[in-house]
């Protein structure tokens, strides 16, 4: 027997935005009349044995193609089938107490959870169904994996007294710490657009005459040149123009010289025409702007605090049930980091 590490990523990586991934065992035990215990569990392909229920390859490989049709395919596939195993140990441990608690759960219960997390992602029930259906995924696996999620919530809750609540004073603290955050400081941007004159791939003496033509063209839409709204006035009448978006170049990645070379222009005046390898080209400069990211609105941060703080009661609650637990690996391979 194998106690597990005293770590809970598995429970973070399944609470964590609320959404509900996955799919709970399905596992039966298998006829084992005059089979060792480990010839069985190598053709059954059975990693670990969790109170006497077997999480099979199968298992693992289903949750991995549920969480990938929900668009979770985060890391190395070795780290994901390490969260998933963990994930399915936790979700029976917790099972296995809900069972002896009687604790069970009504099926509108599950509905309804199930219906929040299609409308969660612009969607209805029978689309999600449908999207599941087309990755050979069955709505019952969706259902199963929801009442274990419940379960853990629901075992969390009863064995744990503290409340969770997050004062002003946290949401405070928090907001402190992200003004501190390198990542939340202005940033100063160069807002450009590129405009193309492509000229087509020909013998070097064609090829020479028409990058002179299309400089011509290039110096007419510079003469017609207001600003960079007027960019497609400009280039009005004159055939095969590519012009970009505004692209927002950060000052401190940008070049010294290319900065004084912005400003000198002005917005008022195109740089080039510049020869390139598919063409001309020239540079427009739309000025300068400073961009600061957006605060979270502080219903936000208030559920990061207390998703937080229901992670570190969850981590401590399941610690406990599974030093309790029987947890056999078959595999070993499949072994977790002690």
């Amino acid at each position: 027997m194998a106690q597990r590490a005293s770590t809970c990523s598995s429970v973070r990586w399944v609470l964590r935005g609320a959404v509900f991934c996955g799919i709970v065992l399905a596992s039966t035990t298998p006829a084992m009349v005059g089979l060792p215990t480990h010839a069985v569990a190598a053709s059954q392909g059975i990693l670990v044995v969790v109170n006497d229920q077997p999480i099979t390859n199968r298992d693992v490989d289903q949750r991995l193609k549920l969480n990938a049709a929900l668009g979770d395919s985060r890391g190395s596939r070795e780290q994901r089938r390490k969260q998933v195993l963990e994930s399915l140990i936790d979700e029976v441990i917790a099972k296995s107490q809900a069972k002896k608690l009687g604790m069970k759960f009504d099926n509108k219960r599950v509905d309804k959870a199930i219906e929040d997390m299609a409308k969660g992602g612009n969607s209805t029930v029978d689309d999600l169904a449908r999207t599941l259906k087309k990755k050979g995924i069955s709505m019952s696996a969706l259902r199963s994996q929801v009442e274990a999620l419940m379960t853990l919530r629901a075992i969390v809750g009863r064995n744990s007294k503290t409340k969770f609540e997050v004062s002003d004073a946290e949401i405070d603290r928090r907001f402190a710490k992200m003004d501190s955050d390198p990542r939340m400081k202005p940033v100063t941007v160069f807002q450009i657009r590129e405009v193309d004159l492509p000229v087509e791939k020909t013998s070097q003496a064609m090829r020479q005459q028409l990058m002179y033509a299309r400089a011509v063209e290039a110096q007419q839409i510079a003469r017609r040149y207001k600003g960079c709204s007027s960019l497609r006035q400009a280039a009005k009448g004159v055939f095969n123009v590519k012009i970009s978006r505004v692209v927002q170049a950060p000052a401190d990645k940008m070049p010294k010289q290319m900065r004084k070379v912005l400003k000198d222009a002005g917005t008022k005046k195109l740089i080039g025409p510049m020869r390139g390898p598919s063409g001309v080209r020239m540079i427009a400069y739309c000025g300068i702007k400073h961009l600061k990211p957006p605060k979270p609105p502080r219903t936000a941060v208030k559920s990061i605090l207390l998703r937080e703080k229901y992670e570190k009661i969850t981590d401590r609650v399941m610690r406990d049930l599974r030093r309790r637990a029987f947890i056999e690996y078959k595999d070993k391979s499949a072994v977790l980091t002690q």
